[in-house]
């Protein structure tokens, strides 16, 4: 978790600009910090439930029931009560940010651990997620595609990719990590971001 809590700026910078207020009709008032080509005026936007959450992201991760561990189920409970009951926008608040970044950051312990055991890994190619050694951003690059692909059902962009390098490069610089460190930080920031807790 203290590692998770390093990234705790960079999530909420990238969580929290992406959020519209909502009128009476539940439509996207004027002046949205929603870039136009994402949302039209009249689409309603929502975010994830606390009983979406668990679903949502084992199916965008390709996770087994049997594959989501006791340490995320209990972050779960522990962490619901801060989650948005209904899915409004409005419902957004710190605590359930928090509450977001402590789940995915299970659910990604979780990949990780099931990416490890596999011949084959989906998210994370060129990891080898059994050594310490640290990797290349050429390899944060193709993970966060891959994660954001799954997860947010769009491509990263140039700079989403950017940021995400960049915070990860500035966190290694103090700490030196390792491969399974890198995948946490990557997990992590692309599951609690707006993009991925958002329809």
């Amino acid at each position: 978790m203290k590692r998770v809590l390093l990234l705790l700026p960079f999530l909420f910078l990238s969580s929290c600009g992406y959020f519209a207020s909502i009128d009476n009709s539940n439509s996207i008032s004027e002046g949205s910090s929603l870039a136009p080509q994402e949302v039209n005026s009249s689409k309603v936007v929502s975010v994830i439930s606390q009983n979406q959450i668990l679903p949502n992201f084992k199916n965008c991760l390709g996770l087994e029931r049997d594959q989501i561990s006791n340490a995320t189920r209990q972050a779960h409970r522990e962490s619901i009560e801060s989650l948005a009951p209904e899915g409004n926008v409005n419902e957004v608040s710190a605590p359930m940010l928090m509450a977001v970044t402590k789940i995915t950051s299970e659910l990604c312990n979780d990949l990780i651990t099931a990416e490890a055991a596999s011949d084959q890994s989906r998210f994370f190619p060129n990891f080898n997620l059994n050594d310490n050694e640290s990797t290349g951003s050429g390899s944060i690059e193709t993970a966060t595609r891959n994660l954001a692909s799954a997860c947010w059902g769009r491509e990263a962009t140039t700079e989403e990719i950017n940021l995400i390098t960049t915070s990860i490069e500035g966190i290694s610089t103090l700490n030196g990590n390792s491969n399974k460190d890198t995948a946490l930080y990557i997990c992590t920031a692309v599951l609690s971001s707006s993009q991925a807790i958002r329809f």
